[in-house]
């Protein structure tokens, strides 16, 4: 039956690379059908919006405006930690942290190239000044969640695989 179909993860990754690809409004259908899955576990249908900061993310790249690129990596950053503040104890939350992290670089970065083609004077102060207060931000997240993570059981497979993933990036 359909609804079935969508308890396959591969629907996830499906709809990441319809995303990646441009399909962005076929990836969010997929994305809504395995939200009505209710047959899925709780766990995966939490875990939706990890996949729409993906979409968001796949918008971005798409994109070359950096103003909309910015608004994409923020709607992105916005998913996730709506997540981490729903769903504290759910098995991807580390992943989560992790992505913020990296679209928030993903951001500093994207500021970074904007000052370099600012115009004027006051547009590249702010942006700088927007750039090193985001990397600051990136820094102070990372340590904070080492410190959590070292206060983990040493045998958390949710914590050493999202350690490793991490590393991995």
């Amino acid at each position: 039956s359909a609804p079935a179909a969508a308890h396959d993860p591969r629907h996830s990754s499906f709809a990441k690379k319809l995303s990646y690809r441009g399909w962005v409004d076929l990836a969010v259908v997929v994305v809504a059908r395995i939200e009505r899955d209710s047959s899925l576990p709780r766990d995966v249908r939490s875990a939706i919006p990890i996949l729409m900061a993906e979409i968001e993310l796949a918008k971005a790249d798409r994109e070359s405006e950096p103003e909309k690129q910015k608004q994409f990596l923020d709607a992105s950053i916005e998913k996730l930690k709506k997540f981490i503040g729903s769903e504290d104890s759910h098995p991807r939350i580390y992943e989560a942290y992790i992505n913020i992290g990296f679209l928030k670089s993903r951001k500093a970065k994207l500021l970074v190239d904007l000052v370099e083609t600012a115009k004027l004077p006051a547009d590249h102060d702010r942006l700088r000044k927007e750039a090193i207060s985001l990397y600051k931000e990136v820094a102070a997240d990372f340590d904070a969640q080492i410190v959590n993570w070292k206060r983990l059981p040493q045998d958390d497979q949710n914590a050493q695989g999202a350690i490793m993933d991490a590393r991995l990036e």
